[in-house]
């Protein structure tokens, strides 16, 4: 991995260094802003108003610790997390590589039926999901496999400009035009047993997936061949990454607690039906002008996490898949066929199993709930027990977030286990 000197290293950035340092941080940002903001987040916003905005900040702050591994172990030793996995086993590398697999697949399979169910806001004429699914897919294979990963860098960040752009607006707008409450509305209550399961699942897919930290690393790895890669840089690349995910989760509660908090309208309970209600109400709110306004929001958020999921996801795989076979580094042509075998399995489950896949990504998020606090141990255990370069050390305050934050994720781990299994 290409790197500075220890001199340029631990200077002020300048503005260039900071804009050109931009990337996996940004996709990382992509990537997260799919169904854990546009639906979880302003959903509750809707259910519970204002309530859950503070524990949302939170979450995102225990959760800070083991995400920013992925760059502090990758800038500091020229590896990916993945191959910090291979070292301190062959079991976690064996558990990851199945993990991501499944998790890739399935999400890619929701995230493609997402974004299609809302392209159908911008197509003139009626096609069927599968069809528009197709579209959905050919679009991000080209992107990948034609342009590589400078052409889903650019993407990114035109995404989540465009993205936190239109969501400021649609916010605006609705901070002005709030919903009218219905009389003798009382909102539920977040301290009730009742609630336990909307907010830990919520709360453990914000931001996103713990495995999103090593898709980051290999991101970063590989902006790294083709431009040096300041320390200091990336962690800035990911700081505005991670903090503009929080932000933004804010943002989208808001908007659910703007315009469907107190109203008395009965939620959909899937997340392709909640995206399309909450843009019908938004346009029966402010104004049908204001439809197209949320459909592109809901769209760019949801094709940004596919696109960059198809990716990432890939690209871990590939990598567990090289280290497995003890190879030097992974080829491009393995990684592209990873991207097909994800987007073809992907459109399968579309095409033959929609019925199915709520039982999938009920299953994925399991298996990602529960081995996150796991994960997050091991990203810790990676970045305390390596001599790391002092711009990316884990300082004493770190640390002890760190020990919060996993203290945090065992104990939502055993309040899960206890509500969905022995309640």
């Amino acid at each position: 991995m290409q790197t500075v000197s220890p001199h340029e290293a631990g200077s002020r950035l300048s503005v260039i260094q900071r804009v050109r340092a931009l990337g996996p941080g940004i996709m990382m940002a992509a990537a997260a802003v799919g169904g854990s903001h546009l639906v979880a987040s302003t959903k509750a916003g809707a259910i519970y108003g204002w309530q859950l905005a503070a524990l949302i900040l939170l979450v995102n702050l225990f959760k800070y610790p083991f995400f920013r591994a992925g760059v502090q172990y990758t800038a500091g030793t020229g590896e990916t997390l993945v191959e910090g996995y291979a070292r301190l086993g062959r079991g976690y590398l064996w558990l990851f590589i199945v993990l991501s697999a499944v998790s890739g697949v399935i999400n890619t399979a929701a995230l493609t039926l997402f974004s299609a169910s809302l392209l159908s806001y911008f197509v003139p004429f009626d096609l069927s999901l599968t069809a528009l699914s197709i579209i959905i897919v050919m679009t991000c294979l080209v992107i990948l496999i034609a342009g590589h990963y400078k052409a889903l860098d650019w993407l990114s960040k035109v995404i989540m400009a465009t993205l936190t752009c239109a969501t400021l607006v649609a916010v605006t707008v609705a901070i002005g035009n709030p919903v009218a409450v219905e009389p003798n509305f009382q909102a539920p209550s977040i301290w009730s047993v009742t609630a336990i399961g909307f907010i830990v699942v919520t709360m453990g897919w914000m931001p996103a997936p713990i495995e999103i930290s090593s898709i980051t690393s290999v991101w970063l790895k590989r902006k790294a061949q083709s431009e040096p890669i300041n320390a200091k840089a990336a962690l800035f690349d990911f700081n505005v990454g991670y903090i503009g995910t929080a932000a933004l989760a804010i943002v989208f509660l808001s908007l659910g607690a703007l315009l469907l908090h107190g109203s008395g309208v009965e939620l959909k309970q899937s997340g392709i039906g909640f995206s399309h209600q909450l843009v019908g109400l938004y346009a029966a709110t402010i104004g049908e002008w204001s439809r197209y306004l949320i459909a592109v929001v809901a769209f760019f958020c949801i094709f940004g996490s596919t696109i960059t999921v198809i990716d990432g996801y890939a690209r871990v795989v590939s990598e567990s898949q090289r280290l497995l076979r003890r190879q030097p580094q992974a080829s491009p042509q393995v990684t592209q066929g990873w991207m097909l075998i994800t987007a073809v399995l992907a459109l399968g489950i579309v095409a033959f199993w929609t019925g199915a896949l709520l039982t999938m990504l009920d299953f994925a998020m399991i298996a990602a709930f529960v081995t996150t606090p796991f994960f997050a141990l091991l990203n810790y255990i990676l970045v305390t027990k390596h001599r790391l370069p002092p711009e990316v050390t884990m300082s004493k305050s770190m640390r002890a977030l760190a020990i919060v934050g996993l203290m945090y994720l065992f104990g939502f781990l055993a309040v899960f286990i206890w509500w969905k299994w022995l309640m």
